[in-house]
């Protein structure tokens, strides 16, 4: 299983128990960008954090991708990554190198079809695995415990299924929800769909699903490697929340596209623990904020990372106008104004970790907090 690996090796910086409790799947087909990273927390003590890095060849950071407690990273394209780890009271700081390969041409692959349960708690939705390439014969492992290619019987619920032949592995994560936790937008008919694209299950437990009323997606942003970020606001009880997935493109982007956000939380009772959004959007070149957007309306932030305060450097334009900052599971913790071309925030307040800030008319920017 060629696709599936623990590292067992080990770096000068970084002991052997912590390197042999990172797994990597690499990228299952050619362009995919579903490589992913696996850390197991239970045996080593991660009680003053870790954070995971995008790298260059020669181990020199790029950019920060996730931090504590984030303990797995997906949708990883082939490329080099970095996991800074923090010990000795969290003053020192050891990492460990990866690299998620890039799939043969000739590799294993595979499609998931999912149909919702009827009814809730009716316990038919259904899983339907295609595979091709690879060598056949293909095997299944589902989480639910099934080893087949297709399970009718599917109670709403988070799984992922394990796709494997003789020489490589694809784990997939999916979503069968129930019709009391789904939100279907119709401003374009199914009709006129290029494509449906779906995000991989992400965990959120500060949201009252059951009073979920709106659902929109707020900004699309072009990505390098034919792959956008889509921020979502999702409207509850507690008042709206942000969070942004990144979906892969294959060829002209200009139509209408189904996204799917798949939301859960293992703490909720079953049968309310999951929550799928389906909004279907238009893209166009005004949409995808691409480089003929105005670079005077770009937000930009520094220092990044910071320690106590950042600055937001922005056009006269926006001087004004409303400010939130968001953490990485899409709840708000921080608001204010813009007051001048450049703005002061302190955030000595905020935990250590990644957080995206927000100016109405701006796309959102990703900053670190030290």
């Amino acid at each position: 299983m060629k696709n599936l690996t623990t590292l067992l090796s080990c770096f000068a910086l970084i002991s052997c128990a912590f390197a042999q409790n990172v797994t990597l799947v690499h990228e299952s087909t050619s362009g995919s960008c579903d490589g992913a990273a696996y850390l197991d927390t239970g045996s080593i003590n991660t009680q003053y954090g870790y954070n995971w890095w995008e790298s260059d060849s020669t181990n020199a950071l790029i950019s920060m991708i996730a931090s504590n407690p984030t303990d797995s990273l997906i949708n990883l394209c082939p490329g080099d990554y970095l996991l800074h780890y923090y010990q000795n009271q969290g003053m020192d700081t050891v990492e460990y190198a990866f690299t998620i390969n890039p799939a043969s041409s000739n590799g294993l692959s595979a499609t998931l079809y999912l149909s919702d349960e009827s009814s809730s708690g009716s316990c038919d939705g259904s899983v339907v695995v295609s595979a091709n390439g690879g060598t056949p014969p293909y095997y299944f492992e589902h989480s639910s415990g099934t080893n087949v290619a297709v399970d009718s019987s599917m109670c709403s619920g988070v799984y992922d299924v394990m796709v494997y032949d003789s020489q490589d592995t694809i784990i997939l994560p999916y979503v069968i929800s129930s019709p009391n936790y789904i939100y279907n937008d119709t401003t374009y008919s199914d009709s006129t769909i290029t494509d449906t694209l779906a995000s991989a299950p992400l965990e959120n437990c500060s949201l009252d699903y059951a009073t979920i009323d709106s659902v929109y997606v707020v900004n699309v942003q072009n990505l390098p490697g034919d792959s956008i970020e889509v921020t979502w606001a999702v409207m509850d009880m507690n008042g709206t929340s942000q969070f942004s997935n990144t979906y892969y493109l294959q060829g002209n982007y200009m139509g209408v596209y189904a996204f799917e956000l798949n939301l859960y939380c293992t703490i909720k009772q079953t049968g309310a623990n999951v929550y799928k959004a389906r909004v279907n959007h238009y893209l166009n070149n005004n949409s995808l904020q691409v480089s003929a957007i105005d670079e005077s309306f770009i937000t930009r932030i520094f220092p990044n990372p910071a320690h106590s305060s950042v600055t937001l450097a922005t056009s006269l334009e926006m001087k004004g106008r409303s400010y939130e900052i968001y953490d990485m599971k899409g709840t708000q913790v921080h608001n204010g104004s813009v007051v001048n071309q450049e703005t002061v925030i302190d955030i000595q307040q905020l935990d250590r970790g990644t957080y995206f800030i927000h100016i109405k008319g701006s796309t959102p920017v990703k900053f670190v907090k030290n």
